[in-house]
């Protein structure tokens, strides 16, 4: 077990269960048989990467998702983070960066496994639990000793564990006297100012590496103001929009979905939008995914979300059914 939990403390459970609101006998129940709770899988991502997907039962997800609206009473995320924090989004994480002269992005390295049972732990004890509670709460949102990719509380702990990071940068831009905006999406961060930020890309990344966090440096981008430039998936030169791309090939797949249906249409869909095909991907989840990838655009330009809308609602879906 990460982290030695005694279990003739029976006490501990009963005040655990208490403080979250949630059941002590299924609380006790999903500790004692925690690795029964969970299956984990080895997926390729687009990239070719291999990486571990876990997956929950329900109850423990369900736990899991207790624990976390106990932390979110508990706790508050900076202004400059927009991902999982409410009235915030990817628009919303781009608007700060609109008509700048100088974007860059960085992302972290292996995000949620970078993140150790001990810092989960820590997390906890910074919250009031006490040491059996901690280890309990570590043991029940971390897997192989880390957050894992699959766990419905590993997105949250994550950016918790970047809060200080954030500090530290607010600090480092306030210490050289120049003015940058820059705002987390989860595990992508963007800089904006007007210049970039080669003179302080080894002190940036150090500053990462003492919080325990690897910048991908190969993966750092300087976007131009004479450039496309897209922060989060929207195009933030002059005003926000929806990438040319974007709205070129999801209009295309809905007219051949209308012209030739649209079980013709799901293998482009995967290629031009890099998801990876499952043996059961049916045509309800393609029509999920349409949908989904239309709404993305009803906040940006509403306009075009309506016509592209009413262009989907022409699309026979029944006729293509098996």
């Amino acid at each position: 077990m990460d982290g030695k939990i005694n279990s003739s403390a029976g006490s501990v459970y009963y005040s655990l269960s208490y403080k979250i609101g949630y059941s002590e006998e299924k609380l006790c129940n999903i500790v004692s048989h925690f690795r029964n709770h969970y299956r984990k899988r080895e997926e390729i991502d687009k990239n070719g990467k291999k990486r571990l997907i876990f997956s929950t039962s329900k109850d423990l997800k369900e736990l899991q998702r207790t624990i976390l609206a106990y932390i979110s009473k508990k706790t508050s995320l900076p202004e400059t983070f927009h991902g999982y924090k409410k009235k915030r989004s990817n628009l919303t994480n781009a608007l700060c960066h609109l008509s700048k002269r100088v974007i860059t992005k960085l992302d972290i390295k292996d995000f949620f496994p970078s993140v150790h049972f001990k810092k989960v732990f820590a997390l906890f004890k910074n919250l009031g639990f006490d040491e059996q509670e901690s280890k309990i709460l570590s043991r029940l949102t971390t897997a192989d000793y880390c957050l894992p990719h699959g766990f419905s509380a590993s997105p949250i702990l994550a950016v918790l564990m970047l809060r200080n990071l954030d500090k530290r940068l607010k600090t480092l831009f306030m210490k050289i006297g120049l003015s940058y905006t820059y705002t987390f999406f989860s595990d992508d961060i963007t800089i904006s100012g007007n210049m970039g930020i080669k003179t302080l890309k080894k002190l940036i990344c150090k500053v990462f590496k003492q919080e325990g966090f690897i910048v991908n440096e190969s993966k750092i981008k300087e976007q131009y103001y004479w450039q496309k430039q897209e922060v989060t998936g929207i195009g933030v030169n002059e005003k926000p929009n929806v990438p040319y791309a974007y709205r070129h090939n999801l209009k295309a797949i809905i007219n051949n979905c209308i012209t030739l249906g649209p079980r013709t249409q799901i293998d482009r869909f995967n290629e031009e939008f890099n998801f990876d095909k499952k043996p059961d991907f049916s045509l309800l989840k393609f029509r999920e995914r349409i949908l989904g990838k239309i709404s993305h655009i009803k906040p940006i330009n509403r306009k075009l979300y309506n016509r592209l809308f009413d262009d989907f609602k022409q699309i026979d879906w029944c006729s293509s059914r098996k």
